[in-house]
């Protein structure tokens, strides 16, 4: 099973994150008063199995 690493010392399955984002994102989707491209960038962000907490609360607040 893989992991994301969320900051450098917590690592959490995979699993789990993925569900969480999944939904997360699938909600961002269907809200039309939310930016897609955002969301993208999100996305994106997920991806790439470091999740860096305050670079997606930039993304949101910026």
């Amino acid at each position: 099973m893989g992991v994301y690493i969320i900051e450098e010392s917590l690592k959490v399955p995979k699993t789990v994150l993925e569900d969480i984002w999944a939904e997360t994102l699938k909600k961002l989707k269907d809200n039309p008063d939310f930016n897609l491209e955002t969301v993208e960038k999100i996305e994106s962000m997920v991806k790439e199995e470091i999740i860096n907490p305050n670079d997606i609360i930039e993304l949101l607040t910026g």
